[in-house]
């Protein structure tokens, strides 16, 4: 069967009360790379993290000290989120250009969000929204532009799609020539606090993948959520398994990393028969090339 490309997910915005173990500052998100690299990782994404806040920030410098840092020792898959000011695809864009100039093989891929929603968290204790009015706005002209930035910077991408409908976009701008012929997708669920997409499930996951071009790659994450349930379903179907304490803390296992969390996939993957791929096979099958210094 084909490796599985396991990444982690490493701290998105999860708050250090839910998660002990999220890695908020520089040294820690390198710490845990090396960690999650050693266990069976071969991607990690992550954000810039203000460490007296600790809510994510566009702070370049950041991007920089982490990627410099495991660059000296690890080939991992370098895949820093976009930025949060959506208010051109240059702005946006501005962190992953000063990687690029600084070193090249500071940033080996980037996530693109090809959806628009309604982003109000939900609070259980109360049985009502925390917000009401919270829009994570990715419009079609947004997209394309972030699109064709990355394009001209020469950086691969992966597109996230929470339904159909952004697939199918998605394949309407490789009829516009934006998106390359190969692709690796990303299929978003979502959990019961943020219910922007479709709970992990099985017939929501066959129906995402049959909406897919036959033969092109793709991996699942569910944001604010447990994806583990579903894991093994995704290995036998073929896809690949995105994972991490940025999107579940995780407490049931008590106070976890995210090594721990690559762990439990990689016997998951043993379980179903779907050898864990190396960082050189993972970029191989996602058409990178070797990055390490």
């Amino acid at each position: 069967m084909t490796p599985l490309i396991i990444e982690i997910r490493g701290n998105e915005g999860m708050p250090r009360a839910l998660a002990p173990n999220v890695p908020i500052t520089p040294d820690e998100i390198v710490a845990d790379m090396r960690a999650c690299a050693a266990a069976g990782a071969s991607v990690y994404h992550w954000h810039a993290r203000d460490p007296v806040s600790n809510r994510p920030v566009d702070d370049i410098q950041s991007f920089i000290a982490v990627a410099g840092a495991i660059r000296e020792s690890s080939d991992i898959i370098l895949k820093p989120t976009l930025g949060f000011n959506r208010d051109s695809a240059a702005a946006r864009m501005a962190h992953i250009d000063a990687m690029v100039a600084a070193d090249r093989s500071y940033v080996d891929i980037v996530p693109i969000d090809n959806f628009t929603a309604n982003a109000d968290y939900w609070d259980n204790a109360s049985a009502r929204f925390k917000t009401t009015d919270a829009i994570y706005a990715n419009t079609r002209g947004h997209v394309m532009d972030v699109i064709a930035h990355a394009n001209a910077l020469g950086v691969p991408f992966t597109l996230a799609c929470p339904d159909i409908g952004a697939i199918r976009t998605g394949l309407r701008y490789r009829d516009m020539g934006l998106l390359p012929r190969a692709i690796h997708w990303e299929l978003v669920f979502s959990g019961a606090v943020l219910p922007i997409a479709a709970a992990p499930g099985i017939a929501a996951l066959q129906a995402l993948v049959a909406a897919l071009p036959p033969g092109e790659g793709w991996s699942v994450f569910c944001t604010g959520g447990d994806l583990l349930p579903l894991a093994g379903t995704i290995m036998l179907m073929g896809g690949h398994i995105a994972i991490g304490l940025g999107d579940c803390e995780q407490s049931r296992f008590g106070a976890p990393t995210n090594a721990d969390l690559v762990g439990r996939v990689c016997q998951l993957a043993e379980i179903a028969g779907r050898p864990v791929a190396s960082t050189a096979e993972a970029r191989r099958m996602l058409g990178l090339g070797t990055q390490c210094r």
